[in-house]
């Protein structure tokens, strides 16, 4: 017994100084985030700028911006430079669909075909229904392919101030029989069973806004999320942006 009794000290003072040796490790280095964004500009030529910046408390706390965001390289980026968000986007339009659940014209859970205005569906997969939330998640069986001529067809000529319609290309795409029908488009797995990105669905959501709430989609979010917010400095219409940014 006493020899247990022993041990078990032995063993208490043993965690008690690896406890002890823990508390006194020394924090990691800081990192130079300045050069961290310098080294990937050099070691990525064909990406003319970077700019971070970390807000904490609602304020900026840290700010910088590598390589040039003009042509001639003699402009340096800043917080206040505007970028193409590419898929951050995503978020504004999960935000705008959540708004039409909360004024009750939407169930997430509920046939999307019901909200949309035309029919969504697998045709490997026909009988199963197609939610927004499964739009949502990127679980809708709808792939990623590489759109080539018909995107190149549907939007070659459109200048950067050009108000652009989803519909019919968003419904014409997912549809058998549609002259720009692609057939890659859907996957061959059941909708809800399968994680795989699709940024048509997310472009699909975004027309389901449009839909429902009567308005573009550039027009509903500047109105009901961007300026709300403050977010002077966002749009997905080009001419609203200062282009000296």
């Amino acid at each position: 017994m006493k020899n247990l009794i022993v041990l078990f000290f032995v063993l208490m003072a043993f965690v008690s100084c690896s406890k002890n040796d823990d508390t006194k490790t020394p924090p990691p280095d800081l990192i130079n985030m300045n050069q961290v964004l310098e080294d990937f500009i050099a070691a990525h030529p064909n990406v003319p700028s970077i700019s971070m910046a970390a807000v904490k408390d609602g304020e900026v706390i840290y700010s910088y911006g590598a390589g040039f965001y003009d042509v001639d390289g003699t402009k340096t980026p800043d917080e206040n430079t505007l970028y193409v968000t590419s898929s951050m986007a995503k978020l504004i339009v999960a935000v705008a669909v959540m708004q039409q659940v909360e004024q009750g014209a939407l169930d997430i859970d509920d046939d999307v075909s019901n909200y949309i205005g035309f029919q969504v569906r697998n045709p490997n997969f026909p009988e199963t229904v197609i939610t927004t939330r499964m739009l949502m998640q990127h679980s809708a069986s709808l792939a990623n392919p590489n759109f080539g001529e018909v995107i190149d067809d549907v939007f070659f000529g459109y200048e950067p101030d050009s108000i652009i319609q989803l519909h019919p290309l968003i419904e014409d795409i997912v549809t058998p029989g549609s002259p720009v029908y692609m057939e890659t488009i859907w996957m061959n797995a059941e909708p809800g069973t399968v994680y795989k990105n699709s940024n048509y669905g997310i472009t699909m959501l975004g027309y389901l806004v449009e839909h429902l709430s009567g308005q573009h989609f550039n027009d509903y979010s500047k109105t009901n999320i961007f300026e709300p917010l403050g977010m002077d400095h966002s749009s997905y219409y080009y001419p609203d942006l200062a282009p000296d940014n």
